[in-house]
C-alpha cells in the first residue's frame, strides 16, 4: 500500500467519524515534471473512502461493528482509488487545474462564462473543508499551516519508518471544528486500520505456512499448480 493513500484514508474515516459525511479535500500533487507547473489536486474524498468509512463507523445488522476480511478488502480498494487519483494528478490528468484553464481562458478572451462554473456544485467542489499536505523530511519537524475556509481543518505530516508526525489547525471562532477531537479520532482511525492489517497479514501468514508442510504424492501422478493451492480470504 501507498504509505501516502493510507494516510488521506485515514483522514476521510476520521472525517466521517465525526460528521457522517466526506467533504472536498486538498492534497497537493506536484506537477513539476511539466513546463511551468506547479501543482494540481488530488480528490481524496472517494465512493471507495466513503465505502469504508461506514463500514467501519456504522453497526451491523446485530449491533456490531467487525473486523474481518470485508473491512479488508475496503480498505485496499479506498488506498487503491487513493493511489491512482494521486497517479493521475501527477501525470497531468487530474481535473482542476484543467478548469481552472478552461475558466481563466473565457475571462482573458471576454467570452461568457461556461454554465459549468456557475453551477453551485462547482463551488461546493471547491470548497476544502479539510486541506492536507504530505510533509517529508528526515527529522522529527513539521510544518503547520492554517485551514483555507472557516470551517475547515488543515492537516499536515511527516511519515516515518514507525510514526508519523500529524500537525492539524483549525478556527477557534468556528465551533464546528476542533483540532482536539480530530486528532482524538484520527489516532482511532489509524489504529483501527493497523488493526485490520495486522489481522489480515496473520491470517495470511496462516494460510502461507501450509506451503512449507510437503505433501505426499503420488510418483506416477502429474504435479501441476493445484497441488499447492492456498485459501485466500
Amino acid at each position: 500500500m501507498s504509505p501516502d493513500a493510507y494516510v488521506q484514508v485515514a483522514l476521510q474515516i476520521t472525517y466521517y467519524k465525526l460528521y457522517k459525511r466526506l467533504v472536498s479535500t486538498y492534497e497537493s500533487a506536484s506537477t513539476r515534471r511539466f513546463r511551468e507547473g506547479r501543482v494540481d489536486n488530488i480528490r481524496a474524498a472517494t465512493v471507495q473512502a466513503l465505502d469504508l468509512a461506514k463500514g467501519l463507523t456504522e453497526p451491523d445488522e446485530s449491533g456490531n461493528i467487525k473486523i474481518d476480511a470485508k473491512k479488508m478488502l475496503l480498505l485496499r480498494r479506498a488506498v487503491k482509488a487513493q493511489t491512482d487519483f494521486t497517479i493521475a494528478a501527477i501525470t497531468g490528468h487530474g481535473i482542476d487545474c484543467h478548469l481552472l484553464g478552461l475558466k481563466q481562458m473565457a475571462e482573458e478572451m471576454g467570452l461568457p462564462t461556461p454554465p459549468i462554473f456557475q453551477d453551485p456544485s462547482y463551488d461546493l467542489s471547491n470548497y476544502f473543508q479539510l486541506s492536507t499536505s504530505q510533509i517529508p523530511t528526515s527529522t522529527n519537524s513539521f510544518m503547520c499551516y492554517g485551514p483555507v475556509v472557516p470551517d475547515g481543518y488543515g492537516i499536515s505530516y511527516n511519515p516515518h519508518n514507525d510514526s508519523i508526525i500529524f500537525c492539524t489547525s483549525s478556527f477557534r471562532t468556528c465551533h464546528s471544528t476542533s483540532s482536539e477531537k480530530f486528532v482524538s479520532a484520527l489516532v482511532e482511525s489509524l489504529l483501527t486500520m493497523k488493526d485490520i492489517c495486522l489481522q489480515w497479514n496473520r491470517r495470511r501468514s496462516s494460510s502461507l505456512e501450509h506451503l512449507a508442510v510437503p505433501r505426499k504424492l503420488s510418483l506416477h501422478r502429474r504435479m501441476n499448480a493445484r497441488s499447492y493451492s492456498v485459501d485466500c480470504d
